[in-house]
């Protein structure tokens, strides 16, 4: 089958490389015949139009939903299938299959399910032995079981050659490629405002022996580059043990003279003598959660963590030259004026301390705790544009009962005046 998967455009920001597709174009193992088309490259738009797929696939956050409908609805004209998958379709899939030109969504992992759906409608076979699938028969939507791939180990490398790497542009000027690479998904934690284990199911780890072997293959294929990798881990300090593996395999293949890599974790999994050596082994850059800047609220949240946490966390970075970018949270349900200014202040207080720091607007995700308090406390959710699921909206997601839209606006705006609004190093 002649198969198109696109990464659909956003709004800011420069495009990171969509590992999701590399991904997804790895597992079909050149059964088909596979083309990535990234709509944030006019280049890309263009040949869209020239493009006669059997299928396509197309990858959807919460932010991208009425994007993504309205080229499913374009594609439809031409008769052809449309199967999206990715965050929102995981959240929200009879919404989405509720749309006339939406064909088929996989929940979850596509790994295994979109190379099964693919050999159905192939084989012409039954629809309800592919997990993960969503589908219309009859005039009902029926939803498919979510199955987790197991054992990560399984999993393809990731299929950068498919693509030009280098019109992603590396953030920060000491590279000239950044490479998106994952170890692990899931999370151990359960925070009240995050999506991520519905998103990737129970927390698994790679093996470090693949994770090597993969490392070694990236800087194989891109010798003459000096290399950012980016991990999308959204707990990648879960075992100090693992990390400290790792830098000592880093190391020991003297990589660190052109490989360094960025990271996410939580701040109460920051220490000096981890962060020294994460520093020596290439760690540049590395984004904590502080979600909000007063500890009740910490609370509230299921954070686990403390501001005495985050406040560490930062001095640690900033001691072994490790840039500390820290996210904070305004607008959560409860907070009135006095609440955001406690976070705005905490922010500004890690940034005179050396840190990276931003404000985003509060959006809940369905599914999600935070959206069930919403409906239990009958607050208005208006999901109809999908522009308000970003965290930059001008308008929430959900009437507050106590802020106004316009008040978070500025507060948020400010902020990024005060930092720069830069993400450059």
């Amino acid at each position: 089958m002649k198969v198109l998967l696109l990464s659909p455009s956003v709004t800011r920001d420069s495009p990171q490389a969509p590992l999701g597709l590399l991904m997804l174009r790895a597992s079909l193992n050149g059964r088909h015949d596979v083309r990535i088309l990234d709509l944030n490259f006019i280049t890309d738009r263009v040949k869209l139009s020239s493009v006669k797929p059997d299928i396509v696939g197309i990858s959807s956050m919460s932010f991208q939903r009425d994007g993504v409908i309205e080229i499913s609805r374009k594609l439809k004209q031409n008769d052809v299938p449309v199967v999206v998958g990715g965050s929102h379709p995981t959240i929200a899939a009879e919404e989405m299959l509720r749309c006339p030109s939406i064909d088929y969504v996989v929940r979850g992992e596509a790994e295994e399910a979109f190379p099964k759906l693919l050999d159905a409608l192939e084989r012409d076979l039954p629809l309800n032995d592919v997990p993960n699938l969503g589908y219309k028969k009859n005039g009902k939507i029926r939803l498919n079981r979510v199955q987790q791939i197991r054992n990560l180990d399984s999993l393809p490398f990731p299929d950068y050659e498919s693509i030009d790497m280098h019109k992603y542009r590396a953030r920060g000027q000491h590279w000239t490629l950044e490479v998106p690479y994952e170890t692990t998904r899931g999370c151990p934690f359960s925070c009240l405002f995050c999506c991520v284990n519905r998103l990737k199911g129970s927390f698994r780890a790679m093996s470090l022996d693949k994770v090597f072997r993969e490392i070694e293959r990236i800087t194989e294929l891109y010798q003459m580059d000096s290399i950012l990798l980016n991990f999308f881990d959204n707990n990648f300090l879960f075992s100090r043990e693992r990390v400290s593996e790792f830098c000592r395999w880093l190391k020991e293949k003297a990589l660190v003279s052109r490989v360094n890599w960025m990271c996410a974790a939580r701040a109460d999994q920051i220490d000096g003598p981890l962060a020294k050596e994460m520093s020596e082994a290439g760690l540049v850059k590395i984004f904590i959660g502080g979600e909000a800047g007063y500890n009740s609220a910490l609370r509230l949240l299921h954070k686990g963590i403390s501001l005495s946490d985050v406040r560490n966390a930062v001095k640690i970075c900033v001691k072994h030259r490790i840039r500390a970018e820290v996210g904070f949270i305004v607008g959560f349900p409860w907070e009135k004026e006095r609440d955001v200014r406690k976070t705005s202040s905490f922010a500004l207080e890690l940034a005179e301390m050396g840190a990276n720091t931003g404000l985003y607007k509060c959006v809940p995700y369905p599914g999600t705790p935070l959206w069930k308090q919403l409906e239990k406390s009958n607050v208005r959710i208006d999901a109809s544009n999908s522009s308000n699921f970003d965290f930059f909206s001008e308008k929430l997601v959900f009437d507050h009962p106590y802020l106004e839209d316009s008040y978070l606006d500025s507060v948020v705006r400010m902020h990024m005046n005060r930092e720069g609004g830069s993400e450059e190093d």
